[in-house]
């Protein structure tokens, strides 16, 4: 580790100061991103999943239902609902 501390008294005074764990940190941290990206039009789950560090879509989903009590597919349905659909961009030419 950077500064010569190593990882173990690292994790307790983190620890200490948080009253949780890296991993538990770190996972919290994760969700917390999700849940800022959830109304990105364009991005799958599955790739919020790879871009946020889960291993895969059902690694988020256990995460995000242990952290929110909910999944992320129905927390995306609820705050497309609330804020209204996501602008997309299209392929299609406007209309005159």
């Amino acid at each position: 580790m950077a500064g010569g501390a190593s990882a173990f008294p690292t994790g307790r005074a983190v620890t200490a100061v948080t009253g949780r764990s890296v991993t538990a940190l770190r996972t919290a941290l994760r969700v917390r991103h999700v849940v800022d990206h959830l109304d990105d039009g364009g991005v799958t789950l599955a790739g919020l999943a790879l871009a946020t560090g889960f291993s895969d879509r059902a690694h988020l989903t256990r995460a995000f239902r242990a952290h929110t009590g909910t999944t992320p597919g129905r927390a995306r349905r609820y705050l497309s609902a609330v804020t209204g659909p996501p602008d997309r961009p299209t392929d299609r030419a406007a209309a005159p």
